[in-house]
């Protein structure tokens, strides 16, 4: 492969790009750079903060290309062949992506894991870089759409309804009840930001997510 469009962070997605004979070259947003460049694995920060190991392990430390959002930016795949690839909020998780990839063999929308509400659409129809293939003079000549929550038939709430929703019942429970949200991944901090704001509480984090949080 010429090129490794990485879509966002969660570990499904970054396996075997530590792997020490792993060349290629990846294209990320910032955010995403700035977290898999401090990411480290479960058992090498629990090694870490136990004092078990002196130092930090960052195993995707050399992964370092970053692309501004909305910006196209030109890439070589071959020595007389280039692509523009612009880099598009999926509305996911921090740092999450779709990449609109162009060139002389047509035009491909890669959503990579995307979470689609109104709001979102919305945005990307006013998109003037994505308005001239919403129309019948250009049209994109494949999409590549993430279908793993297509399969049921609970419709999924807009990310706004499900936090007022999680909120609701929060307030359901008694005044003096402590609640541990247990956001086990990236992607629940609008969760649980309103509830910190609801509550005017502080939002405490462990040592290896406040240094992800702190550089995005």
């Amino acid at each position: 492969p010429a090129l490794y469009l990485l879509s966002h962070t969660h570990v499904d997605h970054i396996r075997g790009l530590d792997a020490s004979t792993f060349c290629g070259k990846v294209i990320c947003s910032p955010d995403a750079k700035e977290m898999i460049l401090r990411m480290e694995t479960a058992k090498d920060r629990v090694d870490y903060d136990r004092g078990v190991r002196e130092q930090k392990i960052r195993r995707w430390a050399r992964l370092k290309t970053a692309v501004s959002l909305n910006s196209p930016t030109k890439f070589e795949i071959l020595a007389d062949e280039t692509v523009l690839i612009t880099l598009l909020d999926a509305n996911h998780c921090p740092g999450s992506v779709m990449f609109l990839v162009e060139g002389s063999r047509g035009a491909v929308l890669h959503t990579g894991d995307v979470r689609s509400e109104p709001v979102m659409v919305n945005a990307l129809r006013r998109n003037p870089l994505l308005t001239q293939y919403i129309s019948p003079f250009k049209v994109l000549d494949a999409i590549h759409l993430d279908t793993s929550c297509f399969l049921g038939t609970v419709d999924v709430p807009p990310k706004e309804d499900a936090v007022a929703g999680f909120i609701k019942l929060i307030m359901l429970y008694p005044p003096k009840t402590t609640f541990f949200i247990n956001a086990w991944t990236w992607g629940y901090e609008s969760m649980i930001t309103a509830v910190a704001r609801l509550l005017n509480a502080k939002v405490h984090v462990d040592r290896y997510k406040h240094t992800i949080f702190t550089h995005l």
